[in-house]
C-alpha cells in the first residue's frame, strides 16, 4: 500500500520535527519561526523522495498522480501483453 506508506513516513518526520526541532525553534513570544515550517516541509520531502526511490520500480508515485500513474503502467503492460501475442 504505498500510500498508506507514504502518510506513515510523513506522519512520522512530522511528528520528528514538531517534538524534538520545534522546541529549539520557537520564538521568544511561543509562536513558532518561519524557519521551522521550512524544516518541517524539507523534511516531509526527503521522506517522501526516499519513499519514491524504494517504490520506483512499481512505476507508481505515492502521491496526488498515483491514480493515473499506475493506470498508464496497467495501460502500457496491457499493450505490450497484446503485442507478445499480435493482437
Amino acid at each position: 500500500m504505498p500510500v498508506m506508506n507514504d502518510f506513515l513516513i510523513s506522519a512520522f518526520s512530522f511528528a520528528l520535527v514538531f517534538g524534538y526541532f520545534g522546541y529549539f525553534l520557537m520564538d521568544k513570544k511561543g509562536g513558532f519561526s518561519l524557519s521551522y515550517f521550512i524544516l518541517l516541509a524539507i523534511f516531509v520531502e526527503v521522506s517522501h523522495f526516499f519513499n519514491l526511490r524504494a517504490t520506483k520500480d512499481k512505476w507508481y508515485d505515492t502521491g496526488i498522480s498515483n491514480g493515473y500513474l499506475s493506470r498508464r503502467f496497467e495501460e502500457e503492460t496491457y499493450y505490450k501483453e497484446a503485442n507478445k501475442k499480435n493482437i
